[in-house]
């Protein structure tokens, strides 16, 4: 993970990461937007994966669930859930839309039984 200073959530970090990524958008020419993109998806992908495994722990602990681990676990869900959902409307229109969100709702329903 990224050395942050205490004051500074990782969403904060994620949002700094999009702003220059944004500028550089403005100061670079048309065709570098997909180098600039598929980099930030990189590093959004790896911000997920940590924050997974600083969770995971958390969640296999035997004994009664913490709804800190809880919200950890819906906050995950969703982090991964939005991206999902975001890609199946672009490759695959409403359908891959309604398929995404069905996926995505029976794993949150899942988690919420266990």
């Amino acid at each position: 993970m990224n050395a942050s200073s205490p004051n500074r959530s990782d969403g904060d970090d994620m949002r700094e990461e999009l702003r220059a990524v944004l500028h550089a958008g403005r100061e670079l020419p048309a065709q570098m937007d997909d180098t600039l993109i598929d980099a930030f998806v990189r590093r959004l992908d790896q911000h997920i994966d940590d924050r997974i495994r600083t969770l995971a722990p958390a969640l296999t602990e035997k004994g009664p669930r913490h709804s800190a681990a809880k919200a950890g676990l819906a906050t995950g869900t969703l982090a991964i859930g939005i991206p999902i959902v975001v890609l199946s409307g672009v490759f695959g229109g409403i359908a891959g839309v309604i398929v995404a969100l069905l996926v995505v709702g029976a794993i949150a329903g899942y988690q919420a039984t266990h």
